[in-house]
């Protein structure tokens, strides 16, 4: 079993590498749904220990999704999104205190909306945005 969790380690960091910025954010999303998913599971067979590791795993990914927001640049847009992700790791808290499976329902709903629509945004916007941040990548190496 041991080997089995290596191999999907590597194969993951393998894939983080050679993602462009719209994957890395959908693998997170993944992510996201995937320790929610593990949690509701843990917390219906009275887990609460690992319950904690993976709602924490979740909330620190949803604000590290929160911090790479540019409110500058995204405007409204992204301020609302930085409000959502900081209202879903309140929710969080509060279905990690109650043991409330519903709560961790609704983060889920939401993450897979927010999922859902990044998986629709167009190859060419996609590739746009790698150029870009390859760019101010390089510029700021100068």
């Amino acid at each position: 079993m041991k080997g089995i969790k290596e191999y999907q380690q590597v194969e993951l960091d393998i894939g983080i590498m050679d993602a462009d910025p719209h994957r890395i954010i959908q693998l997170l999303l993944e992510g996201v749904l995937f320790r929610l998913s593990k949690a509701k599971q843990v917390m219906s067979e009275k887990k609460y220990a690992q319950k904690a590791k993976y709602i924490g795993k979740s909330m620190d990914i949803i604000n590290g999704l929160r911090a790479s927001l540019n409110i500058e640049a995204g405007g409204k847009l992204s301020k609302d999104l930085s409000d959502l992700y900081e209202y879903m790791v309140r929710r969080l808290l509060e279905a990690s205190k109650k043991n409330d499976t519903a709560i961790i329902d609704e983060v889920i709903h939401l993450i897979t909306n927010i999922k859902s629509a990044w998986d629709q945004v167009p190859q060419d916007v996609r590739d746009n945005y790698a150029t870009e941040m390859k760019n101010n990548a390089l510029v700021s190496e100068e």
